[in-house]
């Protein structure tokens, strides 16, 4: 039996939202846990758990140092979205406190989720996030055959498709994958041209680009 001494802070990857998505262990130590924290969204998955909830905003520094206050005292659970080893909340704690107090319980990432919907494997794909990030990112990304794009509201997938447009890489299919593994879900397969002109407000997605 583990002593409070050696317990683990788990870290669990929530996949691309859905619960149904979430790996059956990474839902055991979620119940198991004593303190749950995480987003708004994902907290709100677990109203029946009896566990002191923290919320995830830009506090990550108070977050850090509630773990480190308590990780002895309590079973804590962070939840993140996708994998935890993709451009999560664990790489800010990882920085900050030593990695053999984790225990890291992986998740589906909505890129992995994204190529499956569209038939395509993903070993031979680049993967990038925008979260936070300068477009020219993708300057390094134009020849690749293969491209899964992380968006957020700045770097939305119009604006990544006008960043192909205006250096003349016409010749790419952009499938626009949003809200995946909610009922809502939605895969469209755009062109270059078609995707930089649509005017609609997207949200929640990923890109994948990819040759015709």
């Amino acid at each position: 039996m583990q002593s409070m001494l050696e317990q683990k802070i788990t870290i669990v990857g929530m996949g691309p939202g859905s619960r149904d998505y979430l790996l059956p262990i990474g839902l055991k130590k979620i119940m198991d846990a004593e303190v749950l924290i995480g987003g708004k969204r994902h907290l709100e998955e677990f109203n029946e758990v009896e566990a002191i909830k923290i919320e995830i905003t830009n506090n990550l520094m108070d977050i850090k140092d509630y773990i480190l206050q308590y990780k002895c005292s309590y079973r804590i659970a962070v939840l993140v979205s996708g994998d935890p080893g993709f451009h999560s909340i664990f790489t800010y704690l990882a920085k900050h406190i030593d990695k053999s107090n984790f225990e890291i319980i992986p998740g589906i990432s909505s890129l992995q989720l994204a190529f499956s919907r569209i038939s395509m494997t993903w070993q031979d794909a680049s993967l990038i996030s925008l979260h936070g990030k300068e477009l020219n990112i993708l300057n390094a990304f134009l020849a690749v055959s293969k491209l899964g794009v992380l968006t957020d509201k700045k770097n939305t997938p119009q604006a990544i498709a006008e960043y192909y447009y205006e250096k003349d890489i016409l010749d790419k299919d952009m499938y626009l994958c949003e809200n995946l593994s909610y009922q809502n879900e939605k895969v469209t397969k755009y062109n270059v041209l078609q995707l930089a002109e649509e005017k609609r407000e997207i949200n929640n997605c990923v890109v994948v680009i990819c040759d015709n």
